[in-house]
């Protein structure tokens, strides 16, 4: 195992890449038979976090195929979003999550000797993104398109009330919403993908006989001229008794009157509708004032930011107190922790959203009848 940085080579390996936002990302090299992934010093791969166990998994590499193992940790291995049961092979563009720690995973870059990483990092990044885009177009299919669902619960006694539909693909390489929607966005088919994914979530949802709501999200491609109203009049006439919530990003709709045409035209339509991702700072309070919506979710950095005491809490408090004066229902999303659940109930926020309540699952795992 080697852990490059900017003067070392790669050369025929397998290279794991952490995915790392406030910090440098750390690379490995699989290049073993056999290579450890754990908290332990003694693991070829140390991963220094509190999720992952001190013997997490095993790499294996036989005949020039990857593969993975979990060894019984705690909070599990991970590949493109589903929890590993079995060994599982492996392929370039695979996300492997170890614990809450995210790795991409890529081989073959075998560059000229003297190349510096930050050159192999955008060899990485296009050959990934080009092999994405190619697969955007199979994503029209639902074999390669998913809809999954998070449960919505009650925070008083977590209780389910409504479930959000989220994209996910059926590829490695287009497996998560956010790889969907870059790859979309860079074939223009963002609001065609969005449309689909709502439909898809809205179709297996009228098939379980539930009265949940259904959160369906949008996309910011859609507000041109009225191919949002129009999709969701057509998802309406074909679904007319499904709870339906839909989501429009806090920021994505910058003109008041395009907001308050879209908000009546969602009402018309016997839907409701949600501010997504709200935050402290957010700009939209006079619009809301204005233009109240059904629900208010507020972001993940507010939850942490709460339940961290990092904004006062007269401050939280007066913002929630002008929301339900309004009688608008609030939503904390993001919810991991106990703590957090505690402080988002205590201001008085009423549903909560998080991997504390349930993750992301396939319609199979969320509406699988009770053994």
């Amino acid at each position: 195992m080697k852990i490059f940085t900017s003067s070392h080579l790669i050369a025929d390996s397998w290279i794991l890449r952490e995915r790392a936002i406030d910090k440098d990302p750390a690379v490995f090299s699989i290049d073993r038979g056999t290579t450890i992934v754990g908290r332990h010093r003694d693991a070829q791969v140390v991963v220094q976090h509190e999720t992952v166990s001190s013997r997490h998994a095993r790499f294996s590499i036989v005949d020039g195929q990857l593969a993975v193992t979990d060894l019984a940790s705690t909070n599990g291995t991970w590949v493109n979003g589903h929890r590993l049961q079995a060994t599982q092979r492996l392929q370039p563009g695979d996300t492997i999550q170890f614990g809450k720690v995210v790795f991409d995973l890529h081989s073959d870059v075998t560059p000229e000797t003297g190349t510096n990483l930050t050159v192999v990092d955008e060899v990485f990044s296009l050959a990934v993104a080009e092999k994405a885009r190619r697969a955007v177009p199979q994503l029209k299919s639902s074999d390669h398109l998913q809809a999954w669902f998070q449960p919505i619960v009650r925070m008083k006694d977590e209780q389910i009330v409504a479930y959000e539909v989220l994209a996910r693909g059926a590829m490695s390489n287009l497996n998560s919403a956010g790889q969907i929607f870059e790859a979309a966005e860079s074939q223009g088919m963002a609001a065609e993908i969005s449309e689909r994914i709502r439909y898809l979530g809205a179709n297996i949802a009228a098939g379980m006989g539930t009265d949940h709501a259904f959160f369906l999200n949008t996309h910011p491609h859609e507000f041109a001229e009225d191919r949002l109203l129009n999709s969701l009049a057509d998802l309406r006439s074909t679904f007319p008794a499904l709870p339906l919530v839909i989501e429009i990003h806090e920021k994505a709709v910058a003109d008041q009157s395009q907001l308050k045409e879209l908000v009546q035209g969602i009402r018309q339509l016997d839907c409701q509708f949600a501010y997504d991702d709200f935050g402290v700072g957010s700009s939209r309070i006079l619009e809301i004032l204005e233009f109240p919506p059904d629900f208010v979710k507020f972001d993940i950095e507010f939850v942490r930011r709460v339940s961290n005491c990092d904004i006062s809490t007269d401050k939280a408090v007066s913002l929630v107190e002008v929301l339900r004066k309004l009688n608008v229902r609030l939503l904390a999303e993001g919810v991991e922790t106990r703590l957090q659940h505690e402080r988002c109930a205590e201001l008085g926020i009423e549903l909560g959203q998080g991997y504390l309540y349930g993750r992301p699952k396939s319609a199979e795992d969320t509406f699988r009848a009770p053994q």
